[in-house]
């Protein structure tokens, strides 16, 4: 298991019985950012030429005063954004492709570009077996990305990002031997209790945010907004948990996946506010909504 994905897939998994994961579920994870202008950069996911989801980035960078990304340096600062999908019948797929849906552009001297940037993704599989749940996941670095596109400035693949410009399309193809390296396999294992710290009291508090887009973990503008406002009570001497929720999607296990990715974001943004991240709980919740609840203690 591999990078931050499988580690959240991993708590999914504890949080699941047996009952709840079907025999094969598949699930596709995309990072992307991007340059917004008149609008932000829109997508779709295609598994052997049948849509899978859509997508719009929520915080691409606007570009109508003249601003752009310059990958691969401004990578630290451009806000990232990850969508999941859910993949049916992973194994007679033979390739996804990632369709950019929307590209515009002010013109030549002008300000104002649309562009996607996509910068990994992570295919994993949740299999039942004689001894509970079992996850294989896998990463493809940007770089096993193919570009597909009728002009020659369409998309551009680079060791660090993929790129889609004007009518590009980016491809990747089932590796030989398959989506899933058996040796990739790993049980999950119930996440350990943080011990609890003594500390001053705390002023107990409660927020709901929402609404998360569909598909999406990216926090809006005005998600933002409400965190903002109240850091004041995310001092040193609290903890907060954080319960996560999603709707949609084929299966209990795509949603508390969903779910648990969308509690992480908000506690990356509480960690950037002041918070320990170590005070930090998050759970996926059961129940509908795309909403995130914090509890301050």
């Amino acid at each position: 298991m591999t990078g931050q994905f499988g580690a959240v897939l991993l708590a999914c998994l504890a949080l699941l019985s047996p009952q709840q994961v079907h025999a094969e579920d598949a699930i596709l994870a995309i990072t992307m950012t991007g340059d917004a202008y008149e609008g932000a950069p829109k997508f779709k996911i295609l598994a052997d030429e049948h849509t899978i989801g859509t997508g719009e980035l929520a915080h691409a960078l606007d570009t109508s005063k003249g601003n752009r990304l310059k990958l691969p340096a401004d990578l630290e600062r451009s806000t990232t954004e990850r969508f999941l999908f859910a993949v049916p019948d992973i194994q007679n797929v033979s390739q996804f492709e990632i369709v950019f849906a929307n590209d515009a552009w002010a013109g030549k001297g002008k300000p104002g570009d649309r562009n996607l940037y996509v910068l990994g993704l992570t295919l994993s599989v949740v299999k039942k077996n004689a001894t509970g749940t079992a996850a294989e996941a896998r990463d493809f670095p940007p770089q096993q990305l193919e570009a597909l596109t009728r002009s020659p400035d369409g998309a551009a693949v680079t060791p660090h990002y993929s790129a889609l410009f004007q009518d590009g399309r980016l491809r990747l193809r089932r590796p030989q031997g398959g989506w899933i390296a058996s040796a990739s396999i790993v049980k999950p294992a119930q996440a350990a209790t943080p011990k609890p710290k003594a500390n001053p009291p705390c002023q107990r508090a409660r927020l709901e945010i929402g609404d998360f887009a569909r598909n999406s973990t990216a926090l809006s503008p005005a998600m933002l907004e409400q965190l903002e406002r109240a850091k004041a009570a995310f001092s040193s001497s609290c903890t907060a948990r954080i319960t996560a929720y999603a709707s949609g999607g084929p299966s209990d296990a795509f949603r508390a996946e969903l779910s648990l990715a969308r509690a992480e974001a908000v506690a990356r943004e509480l960690a950037r506010l002041g918070m320990a991240p170590e005070r930090i709980t998050t759970v996926s919740g059961s129940g509908g909504g795309r909403r995130a609840v914090i509890s301050i203690e």
